[in-house]
């Protein structure tokens, strides 16, 4: 039960129905609002015994994280759509908003992780291996990329370059669907014995919500046992993220773009839309992860901000499959995109998806998580990327059975002997 008694009410009433975010937060929404109401709003907060954590101004838009004993308030204005909304949330744990450097020991790395696609043409994972040893990692892979939770585990303990326990500093999830959530399932039931885990950052939405009779029902039963596990785990801390925060992991720099709660009242019949959407920064460096954002997501991000989704390395949205808008793309500019997805989807859906064309034709250069692991120096300059050997190739028998998908024998030779000739095996 979200506590409210404390925090103080706003000048006039909210247009409507309090918005259940999950985890017993609320949010509050005022339209037609603007900056000066907010500012008073502040005043009311500061007059109430609130302390201010962190604030931000971002292009045409100010967000205030407050707090008081276990209440933190987050309080908002845009003025793309003239709205103050007011989150109320004694869940969360704040993330530090000040860099933590300890001793460099290694490069910071970002990779573009190759799940196991198999059977599976979703699925993503990225790990940023910090200057001090940690990781921080971005959503796992789906239930049919069966092992990945060990290949995970594997691969970190590779790139670790030491004996003591794997430290994850950091683990973000876009949003709580199976091809994103699942292998990190598996990772906590099996993998967990030399390995320590800090926080997990998230947002997912609320049992119950109002789209939900849209969603599957198979999916839904994941995110509940998601929710079951991670209380078996009450050493690694949960932050629930809400736009305009803006926190550090290690010497990493984060920026929450939006999140579901900026979507509402619109429809999320689209679970994707749902996605938390982060900016990561490191020494100048900007990448973006979209997560799954789909048309409403994006629509958020672009009429808010400008240069703020500026980045060098862009995340693709949804895998390549229809996801954020092409408006969102040419506003960031990326000159490197990363599709975790296969290059069989990739190339039978660039005839049809506009996005993808102009994606690539933005960027010098992009990377197909199905082509191998690829490992991005940080910060970031452009050929200096270092790309793995491909570990998987598709079981087309096995795709057809669970998808229906059939391909001449033709192209399934060529794919076969791609990789083998990739591996100097042919």
């Amino acid at each position: 039960m979200n506590n409210t008694k404390s925090v103080p009410a706003f000048f006039r009433k909210a247009d409507l129905p309090d918005y259940d975010c999950g985890d017993g937060v609320i949010m509050k929404i005022y339209r037609s609002s603007s900056m000066e109401e907010l500012d008073l709003y502040v005043d009311e907060l500061l007059s109430a015994g609130f302390s201010l954590y962190d604030k931000q101004i971002r292009e045409n838009n100010r967000f205030y994280v407050f707090f008081s004993g276990d209440t933190k308030v987050f309080a908002s204005f845009c003025e793309c759509d003239n709205t103050v909304r007011i989150i109320i949330d004694n869940y969360t744990v704040l993330p530090s908003k000040n860099p933590e450097y300890a001793a460099k020991i290694t490069d910071t790395v970002l990779y573009q992780f190759e799940t196991d696609h198999s059977l599976i043409d979703c699925g993503m994972c990225y790990i940023v291996k910090c200057s001090d040893g940690s990781f921080f990692i971005i959503d796992s892979a789906h239930m049919y990329s069966v092992n990945d939770n060990d290949r995970i585990h594997d691969f970190l303990r590779s790139i670790n370059g030491a004996e003591e326990k794997i430290h994850i500093a950091g683990w973000f999830f876009s949003h709580g669907h199976t091809d994103h959530i699942c292998k990190f399932m598996d990772f906590l039931k099996y993998n967990m014995s030399d390995c320590v885990i800090d926080g997990i950052y998230y947002n997912f939405v609320a049992p119950g919500h109002k789209d939900e009779g849209e969603w599957e029902e198979s999916e839904r039963a994941v995110r509940i046992n998601f929710a079951s596990l991670l209380k078996e785990h009450p050493e690694i801390k949960k932050y629930k993220l809400h736009s305009g925060q803006h926190f550090y992991i290690n010497e990493l720099e984060f920026y929450v773009l939006a999140t579901h709660e900026d979507v509402y009242p619109n429809s999320m019949s689209n679970f994707n839309d749902t996605s938390t959407a982060l900016m990561m920064t490191y020494e100048g460096t900007r990448v973006s992860f979209p997560g799954d954002g789909g048309r409403m997501i994006s629509d958020v991000m672009t009429s808010r901000y400008s240069d703020e989704l500026k980045c060098d390395i862009m995340q693709v949205s949804h895998h390549g499959h229809m996801g954020c808008r092409t408006e969102f793309y040419e506003k960031s500019g990326a000159k490197t995109a990363l599709f975790p997805n296969t290059r069989i989807k990739l190339d039978e859906e660039n005839e049809k998806l506009e996005e993808n064309r102009r994606i690539i034709e933005l960027a010098d250069r992009y990377y197909v998580s199905s082509e191998g692991t690829v490992g991005l120096p940080l910060p970031y300059k452009a050929g200096s990327e270092i790309v793995y050997p491909d570990e998987t190739t598709e079981n087309f028998d096995g795709i057809y059975a669970l998808w229906g998908y059939e391909y001449t024998d033709d192209f399934k030779e060529k794919v076969r002997n791609d990789f083998l000739k990739r591996h100097n095996l042919k």
